[in-house]
């Protein structure tokens, strides 16, 4: 299911690199990325911060197949 705020945007990014987001501004972000396709392009602290957020179930993955 896709947000309806849209594909993330280069300010979100930065407010995220920066620490500038909230806990609830964090899940919905890194839900867009999954949503949108976005996640499986980045590494490092966003493949990290996304297996954390998973396993809280905060954040859904798409379903396999």
């Amino acid at each position: 299911m896709r947000n309806e705020k849209g594909m993330p945007t280069v300010s979100e990014f930065e407010e995220f690199e920066l620490g500038m987001m909230t806990n609830d501004e964090v899940v919905d972000f890194f839900q867009r990325l999954v949503d949108f396709g976005v996640i499986q392009h980045l590494q490092g602290t966003y493949q990290r911060t996304l297996r954390q957020l998973v396993q809280a179930e905060l954040v859904n993955l798409p379903p396999k197949g």
